[in-house]
């Protein structure tokens, strides 16, 4: 049994992962590694683009579109709009063939996680078939009952997973948890993949 120590470190509600937790480059270069071989985009979307580190690597072959709370965001897209993605009702921007985030992962109304809330609004506008390379909670897809919503709507309505990228459990500075990114609809790659240590070392 984990001591009580450990289930308090690694409770993400109480231990956050919020926007200003920015995601680590050695991350972000895993990421562009796994999914530049299976994936030629021409629009990336990062709907909670922050500093633009997702993104960063694609800037000079694709076109970037950004969606954040924070208007000095922009700089780091070629089309912004300044807003809670989950917000966004009908999509005015060029439409992406790539989808990446790394959202907050708690704060979100009645004990919902924000990972589902974007993934829910990924596939309200763009279609459960869109290549997305979502951070989450191991929360979001483990440990569901099966009258939970979140579960039954993945299980019946979300789009295909196809790879899982394990992660550290101290990959972000100053905060743990068990975190993953999901994979869904991304071709011809590895079904899973450990952030290894040449990452890690970067």
């Amino acid at each position: 049994m984990a001591s009580p120590l450990t289930v308090r470190r690694n409770n993400y509600m109480k231990n956050p992962k919020n926007s200003a937790v920015y995601t680590p480059d050695c991350v972000c270069q895993c990421l562009h590694e796994i999914i530049t071989p299976a994936v030629k985009p021409k629009v990336i979307l990062d709907p909670a683009i922050g500093r633009g580190a997702l993104t960063n690597r694609w800037r000079e072959k694709c076109h970037i579109v950004g969606v954040d709370i924070d208007p000095t965001s922009r700089r780091y897209a070629d089309e912004f709009k300044c807003s809670k993605f989950e917000d966004i009702d009908r999509w005015e921007m060029s439409w992406p063939d790539l989808v990446l985030v790394n959202p907050p992962f708690n704060g979100a109304p009645k004990g919902q996680l924000y990972p589902e809330i974007f993934l829910r609004k990924i596939t309200e506008l763009f279609g459960t078939n869109i290549p997305v390379a979502l951070f989450a909670p191991m929360g979001l897809r483990l440990n569901q009952k099966k009258t939970s919503s979140r579960w039954q709507w993945a299980r019946d309505h979300g789009p295909r997973i196809t790879c899982i990228v394990s992660l550290p459990l101290d990959v972000f500075p100053d905060v743990k948890f068990h975190s993953e990114i999901l994979l869904f609809n991304v071709p011809r790659i590895q079904p899973h993949y450990w952030l290894g240590e040449r990452y890690m070392a970067a």
